[in-house]
């Protein structure tokens, strides 16, 4: 018997509830990797909101100086992404991946054991 899931909370815009959702149907998590997936679900959302002002503006700006500088919204991107990417890795180590039925079992552990040439020699 499968446990329910717990919905996404709902100050989660569509980018977070994706990763909410993939991320709990992929992995079973305790109370504080919940926690950890909230913050991530809401950095997902902010990744998105600055996705969103990047294709509407460029990439570099002019200051106040006339000066070129990089978008601040490139900026916040590339930082998000850098943290997002660290959340999920140290959650997804930590967390137990959970597995449906056979096949999917066979797809996480690379498929069925099949013998290669170079076993052979072995």
């Amino acid at each position: 018997m499968t446990e329910a899931q717990p919905s996404p909370p709902a100050c989660l815009g569509a980018a977070g509830r994706r990763l909410w959702q993939a991320t709990m149907g992929a992995y079973i998590l305790t109370g504080p990797q919940i926690e950890t997936l909230t913050i991530a679900s809401k950095l997902a959302d902010r990744l998105e909101e600055c996705r969103l002002h990047l294709q509407q503006e460029t990439l570099v700006t002019i200051d106040r100086f006339g000066q070129q500088k990089i978008n601040p919204w490139a900026t916040h991107e590339l930082q998000g992404t850098a943290q997002l990417s660290r959340i999920m890795d140290r959650l997804t180590k930590q967390a137990q991946r959970r597995i449906v039925d056979t096949d999917d079992a066979e797809e996480f552990f690379g498929g069925p054991r099949r013998r290669r040439g170079a076993d052979l020699l072995d």
